[in-house]
């Protein structure tokens, strides 16, 4: 998944803090897949084959909380239109296929 995301995520939409008051934001995560993603079925990357799911957004919001920390965790619909990439740090980014041609 890690070559099929490319570069990541493009677009012109700022990085958004996922860990506001020092621990990770559930809610946060969640509002920034919905803002980008519209499938309720995800894949998720976590870095290594072992840590790759395709999952419904709430159990990806939970495996993400797992798996930040230790890798990038790349979250996206089955055809890789929507895509969000959440760093290490606690910030998150995300990004549409419109987003991506301009």
């Amino acid at each position: 998944m890690r070559r099929l995301f490319g570069h990541d995520v493009h677009g012109p939409d700022p990085w958004r803090h996922l860990m506001p008051d020092g621990t990770f934001d559930r809610n946060l995560c969640r509002k920034l897949i919905d803002d980008y993603i519209e499938s309720e079925v995800l894949l998720v990357h976590g870095g290594t084959v072992e840590t790759s799911f395709e999952c419904s957004k709430d159990e990806a919001v939970s495996l993400t909380e797992s798996m930040y920390t230790s890798n990038i965790v790349r979250i996206a619909d089955r055809n890789l239109g929507g895509r969000v990439i959440i760093q290490s740090i606690g910030v998150g980014k995300g990004s549409t296929p419109s987003q991506r041609e301009a």
